[in-house]
């Protein structure tokens, strides 16, 4: 007997249910380091995602496409004729954050190793979907009082 693939991506990285809202992708949860200590599992707070929802909404809806031309100025090579790219997405950038293209980055070495950049942008977002619609989140513009453990 042959058997087709197995869709597991649920399984490893489930839907979580945070209050009203149905969140799933990377970025509802995430490492929070308390007082040096080490890190510990937190996710959005539920009136985190309302201010998300909320925001994104009256801002109005965007195609996928327009979200990484405001990223990065661009489109990533060979994705021209993506269908996805014509997606309608919520962008949540309230502090009208820069994309790459806008900004001079200095590279910043960072203890125990890595880089950062030194400006605050629209380069580090997080996609999630919350209630079946995405939202594409400037993870920038949250802070660990949006988390909770």
């Amino acid at each position: 007997m042959k058997l087709g693939p197995a869709e597991l991506t649920h399984y490893y990285d489930p839907p979580l249910q945070i209050g009203k809202y149905v969140v799933h992708g990377r970025g509802m949860e995430n490492q929070l380091a308390n007082d040096g200590g080490t890190g510990k599992l937190a996710h959005l707070k539920e009136s985190s995602i309302d201010r998300i929802v909320d925001w994104s909404k009256a801002a109005g809806p965007l195609k996928y496409r327009e979200t990484l031309l405001k990223r990065l100025g661009t489109l990533p090579m060979g994705m021209d004729d993506y269908p996805y790219l014509d997606r309608d997405v919520y962008l949540y950038n309230p502090e009208n954050l820069p994309g790459l293209h806008e900004i001079k980055p200095t590279i910043v070495p960072l203890e125990g190793g890595g880089v950062s950049l030194s400006v605050r942008s629209l380069v580090h977002c997080a996609e999630l979907n919350i209630n079946g619609e995405l939202y594409v989140i400037a993870m920038e513009s949250l802070t660990g009082d949006d988390y909770e453990y």
